[in-house]
């Protein structure tokens, strides 16, 4: 299972959005790489809370694979 967040734009505070529950890595590929564009910023985190993908302004930045998968 992992989570998905968006940092809303503009907030006070930088707020996040409320977490959206992810099953599968293809899901966590999917929502990061819809959200990646209209959200200034996208976390996917594990059970533990441990940060899994990343993407900030547009672009994948973590993990390091699917950052370069975008590059391609």
């Amino acid at each position: 299972m992992y989570y998905g967040y968006c940092r809303i734009p503009h907030s006070a505070g930088g707020g996040w959005t409320s977490a959206v529950e992810l099953e599968t890595p293809q899901d966590v590929w999917s929502y990061i790489n819809l959200q990646k564009t209209l959200f200034p910023e996208v976390r996917i985190t594990d059970v533990d809370d441990y940060i899994v993908a990343h993407a900030q302004a547009g672009r994948i930045v973590f993990p390091h694979k699917w950052a370069e998968k975008e590059k391609a």
